[in-house]
């Protein structure tokens, strides 16, 4: 009877523990933003995770003038994972804007990026759902290289628009 108990046990941990490794987390599913407008000259800079069910995701960076978009100046894509608030991105490819042809910092689309020759790039941090999905607070480990999701930034929140 013991061993039975003990057999029951186990198959209940099993069973528990291989849910909670599922991944991705169902309500990361659609595209968000994040915008700094400078006041000066009126343009936003808006960061946009589009994140997929299956465990991929895609980062763009957008240029805006009075809502019309101008262009792009980032482009990154990889896969996510996220388990509990522990969050974990791997850009498994990236490509970012030629400031020698593009002196005012954007592209007008994205085949026109330049390809980053990287090693896919692992970030980690914590997600956070806010206000029911309809926002998301992202914070990253600082990392202070060039093309690492985080410069030190703190908690970016992002709006869910799509």
């Amino acid at each position: 009877m013991n061993r039975v108990c003990c057999f029951l046990v186990f198959a209940i941990f099993l069973i528990t523990s291989c849910r909670e490794d599922e991944s991705p987390q169902s309500y990361l599913n659609g595209t968000y933003e994040n915008t700094g407008t400078n006041a000066e000259t009126g343009i936003s800079y808006v960061s946009q995770y589009i994140f997929k069910g299956d465990g991929t995701f895609e980062r763009i960076g957008l240029i805006r003038e009075e809502g019309q978009l101008l262009g792009y100046n980032f482009y990154s894509k990889g896969t996510y994972s996220l388990r509990g608030e522990e969050f974990t991105i791997s850009d498994g490819q990236m490509a970012g804007v030629n400031y020698g042809d593009y002196p005012e910092g954007y592209v007008a689309s994205l085949e026109l990026l330049e390809d980053y020759a990287i090693e896919p790039l692992e970030s980690k941090g914590t997600l956070r759902q806010l206000d029911g999905g309809d926002r998301i607070g992202i914070l990253l480990e600082c990392n202070d290289m060039i093309g690492y999701a985080a410069m030190c930034m703190g908690e970016q929140i992002y709006e869910m628009v799509d």
